[in-house]
């Protein structure tokens, strides 16, 4: 059950809870639950009403002067898009009749259908971009000297991206290539790499299976190996009338594995005990048009002084388990 409590702005003898039916909140779902409004002393309201919101939005300019906010935040210069926009009427009550909430708790359930299409909450602390999902409870007093009584608390949004629905994601991946060495010292030959995935689509939490043959044709001993999980996250704006696209990377470290493979060597390394994939939005983030989210995992393999061989293959992460059909 989530639940959000706090002081209500406004008005130092009242407290607000909502609280939701669910553990999880999920798009397209119908979502039920309650304010809980509780008053120290009696207190004489117009209504209650609570608004839904939910929105993505991008800030794509580089040259901002203010960075109150993070990189290039401007409230010109990126693009927004709405998801959820739904207000609802709690308590009304009679305009002929002065009626007061006594002191102690008062119940308004709510209900309300989450559309379909919503994406997954998304928020780095870059200002480049965010989706970002909040209610809003308004409290009216019935007179105009006495101020609304105010609270917003924030929720996050689950939107599931079956493994199904991505091409060839539950697919045994099995990738060779040859990497030559190129240096800038006396390193010569090339590294054969043959990669074994057991798939290429993980859901958070589950450990991703390798197999890696390594054969080393170089010149110089192969010391470590590191496959990492590269997240690139595009925003999409507009800044003075123009289209802009800017790009922005995060690594997580999966596994790291050292190697003492000599000249000449093959060795084969299985990594079906580690290499863990971490809670991470889903790929492309669906349902957003000016947030795009991709995944590469990256091997890279260091040999000689600070040369390193790198592979980048795509990666999908899901929300939902998916079995093939």
């Amino acid at each position: 059950m989530v639940s959000l409590k706090g002081q209500i702005e406004g008005y130092d003898k009242a407290r607000v809870g909502i609280i939701f039916d669910h553990d999880e909140l999920r798009s397209g779902m119908t979502v039920k639950g309650h304010v809980q409004i509780n008053l120290q002393a009696p207190l004489q309201v117009h209504y209650v009403k609570i608004r839904f919101h939910g929105l993505a939005q991008t800030h794509t300019a580089v040259h901002s002067t203010d960075y109150s906010h993070g990189l290039g935040y401007n409230n010109d210069d990126g693009d927004k898009e709405v998801y959820l926009n739904k207000q609802l009427t709690l308590y009304e009550a009679d305009p002929d009749n002065d009626e007061m909430l006594e002191a102690g708790n008062h119940t308004y359930p709510f209900e309300l259908d989450f559309p379909e299409n919503m994406p997954s909450s998304f928020s780095e602390h870059n200002g480049m971009g965010h989706v970002i999902y909040h209610c809003h409870v308004e409290i009216g007093r019935r007179y105009a000297y006495s101020p609304d009584i105010a609270k917003t608390k924030w929720f996050d949004v689950h939107r599931p991206l079956s493994l199904k629905t991505i091409p060839d994601s539950l697919v045994p991946l099995d990738f060779r290539k040859e990497c030559p060495a190129r240096s800038c010292c006396c390193n010569k030959g090339s590294v054969e790499v043959h990669l074994k995935l057991t798939k290429s689509g993980f859901i958070p939490g589950e450990r991703i299976a390798y197999d890696v043959r390594l054969k080393n044709n170089t010149s110089s001993v192969l010391k470590d190996m590191t496959i990492t999980l590269r997240r690139v996250v595009a925003y999409t704006g507009h800044y003075k009338g123009f289209k802009r696209t800017l790009s922005e990377s995060k690594v997580f470290t999966i596994a790291e594995r050292v190697l003492r493979l000599g000249v000449n060597e093959e060795e084969t390394y299985d990594g079906s005990s580690v290499g863990q994939v971490p809670a991470l939005p889903p790929t492309g983030l669906p349902g957003c048009k000016i947030i795009d989210i991709n995944y590469y995992v990256k091997v890279a393999i260091k040999f000689g002084l600070s040369d390193s061989i790198i592979l980048l293959l795509p990666f999908f992460p899901g929300c939902n388990k998916a079995r093939p059909v």
